[in-house]
């Protein structure tokens, strides 16, 4: 749990504090309510029935003791006027909860409240997963000497109040998974010495103001998952240190602002599910890349699709529009050796218009991706895996590639010499139903549902359509003896999950764990794949809902996700990812509440199984 400090304005506080203890003494002088006697009625004996007396309870003090402060309010005004605060805004903060926040009790004792050792103040206010179904209260805004804020994972409602801008010590607000309504207020400018800003899993609506460009220090914007709108503010890119930022599914729209590629240090972005349109700043693909994110934005940076002619049958590439792909046997000349051992490309850096693509290439670097593609039924992708050293007799690049992906079925036998043949830069991730035609990426088969004609044999057959199985047969075969030898970590999960990984009865390797509540959160299998696993590729079938089907690449290896489109109560997602060096299958479902609609949580635990050594995945 992240430590911080807090801070409380004495002079605000000393009106609020002296008004509560007016409140106070005129509540205690109202007394119990008097006792009476009935008036003896004449047709009755006399008699005298006398009432119980009723006592009002004692309102509670709101007005913090010295047994609270830990010293006396004379000597610590400051702290006392903390105190005092935080009592007066707690029932509204924890609604149908509750928080053990007394006059009488010790601060120290007081649940996610720390205090400062000099000078005593109440220095962090942090109350993540405390159950709290009441509102921010604008008197929060009295604490100005908070630097970490944090009521995240509660079911906080109403807006964000404006108030919060007084926090101007703040360097942690966090307030995601929420409920939260209204807009971001633009009184958040204010919060300067901030460098996280976490409102994701929220209900907030309307632009991100552009006044947040004030956050200088900010290296952490996390808006994913609530219902902002509007086009994205220029200043965004005036932010210096920001090395995170997530908008994923929001309602965003128009094209990105060209000052988002100057966020020198953003490593890492998510701009999917939204509506944005044109291309993504060159400054930023490379964070778009890392990951991982479908954002359906080719890069601004990057060439249009380029015209090519066939492959160079003899190898030779010595013209505008020549290229040949070589395996160990030769030049590859045959749609299946295209497919199959390709394993380095030689291409001019002038295309079949003779238009010079030298400062492009330029910037060609391993990791990156390209489709050679002929039809939609007839194309292949390649992983750059190395830059060679260029030609000096000759504008040419010479690339270290392997394929990952392809459509196979409109294609077979030599390759003709006549006709064009495209070639796409980082093409955009394959989602259901955007395929028409089976689809081969990394060891899955991937079949729409629509395809009535046959498909590889020898798979391994799972269909995610209550319609109809895909056609093909086989059984997957696991072999403990061929297990290579892997050093297996335990999976990077938040704070407080349970588990452990063992061998499944067929050789597998398979894990559950649990999450703080003692429920599901997450299934690891590790599997040595000798079929291909064939999935009808649809968009539902799988739990509830309609589910997304997706091709990534995640650290330089062909990965399958599944998840919803629409969060719902009840589900789960998964990523796949596969190393071909070794055969493996890492996967990752999750069924936490945290992680099961936030497909980015589970790649991350997919992510930590990899044997990964200076950046690279080692078999």
């Amino acid at each position: 749990m992240p430590k911080g400090r807090v801070w409380l304005g004495a002079a605000v506080l000393a009106a609020g504090v002296a008004m509560l203890a007016l409140a106070v003494v005129a509540t205690r002088d109202s007394g119990p309510a008097a006792a009476t006697t009935p008036t003896p009625s004449a047709a009755t004996p006399t008699a005298t029935v006398a009432a119980s007396p009723t006592v009002a309870p004692t309102p509670e003090s709101l007005v913090c003791t010295d047994a609270a402060l830990g010293e006396t309010r004379a000597a610590n005004p400051a702290l006392a006027a903390d105190c005092d605060a935080l009592l007066g805004l707690r029932d509204a903060l924890a609604g149908d909860a509750s928080l053990n926040w007394r006059a009488d009790r010790p601060m120290t004792q007081w649940e996610g409240v720390a205090i400062d050792v000099k000078p005593r103040r109440v220095v962090s206010l942090w109350l993540t997963r405390e159950g709290l179904t009441g509102a921010l209260p604008p008197a929060l805004g009295q604490l100005t000497h908070l630097v970490a804020l944090g009521a995240g994972h509660n079911r906080l409602t109403g807006p964000i109040p404006s108030e919060l801008g007084e926090l101007t010590r703040l360097t942690l607000l966090h307030l995601n998974d929420n409920q939260l309504t209204g807009r971001i207020p633009p009184t958040l400018r204010r919060l300067t010495q901030l460098q996280q800003l976490w409102l994701h899993r929220n209900r907030l609506e309307g632009p991100v103001p552009a006044s947040l460009r004030r956050l200088v220090k900010l290296t952490e914007l996390n808006l994913h998952t609530n219902r902002l709108s509007g086009a994205l503010p220029w200043q965004l890119g005036a932010l210096p240190e920001l090395t995170y930022l997530n908008l994923h599914t929001n309602r965003f729209s128009g094209e990105l602002p060209p000052e988002l590629g100057q966020l020198d240090p953003l490593y890492q972005l998510w701009l999917g599910g939204n509506g944005f349109t044109g291309c993504a700043p060159g400054g930023l693909w490379k964070a778009l890349r890392h990951d991982l994110d479908a954002t359906g934005l080719p890069n601004c940076a990057e060439p249009p699709p380029l015209r090519y002619g066939a492959p160079e049958p003899g190898g030779i590439v010595d013209a505008p529009g020549e290229y040949a792909f070589f395996s160990n046997d030769g030049p590859a000349t045959t749609y299946e050796g295209l497919r199959q051992d390709v394993e380095q490309l030689v291409i001019h850096q002038r295309d079949a218009d003779g238009a010079s693509w030298e400062e492009f290439y330029a910037g060609v670097e391993a990791g990156d991706d390209f489709e050679w593609r002929e039809a939609d039924d007839c194309w292949v992708r390649y992983l750059v895996d190395e830059v060679l050293p260029d030609p000096t007799d000759a504008p040419l690049k010479v690339l270290a590639v392997r394929r990952y992906g392809y459509a196979y079925t409109g294609c077979s036998g030599a390759v003709p010499a006549t006709g064009d043949r495209m070639w796409n830069w980082e093409p955009p991730n394959i989602q259901s139903p955007d395929i028409t035609v089976p689809v081969r990426h990394g060891p899955w088969l991937l079949v729409p549902q629509i395809w009535e004609d046959t498909v590889e044999e020898q798979v391994q057959v799972r269909t995610w359509s209550v319609d109809r199985p895909v056609a093909g047969q086989g059984l997957e075969e696991t072999n403990a003896s061929a297990w290579p030898p892997h050093p297996l970590p335990e999976p990077t999960l938040p704070d407080g999950w349970e588990g452990g990984i063992g061998m499944g009865d067929l050789g597998y390797i398979e894990g559950y764990y649990s999450d703080t509540r003692g429920y599901l959160g997450v299934i690891i299998t590790i599997l040595l794949r000798y079929f291909i696993p064939a999935y009808e590729f649809t968009g539902s079938g799988v739990g509830q809902g309609n589910y997304v089907h997706e091709t990534r690449i995640i650290e330089g290896l062909p990965a399958f996700l599944w998840y919803l489109a629409e969060p719902k109560t009840i589900t789960s997602n998964g990523v796949s990812i596969f190393d071909p060096s070794s055969g493996i299958e890492y996967i990752a479902e999750g069924y936490a509440e945290s992680i099961r609609n936030d497909i980015e949580a589970t790649i991350i635990i997919a992510k930590s199984l990899l044997p990964v050594k200076d950046g690279v995945v080692e078999p």
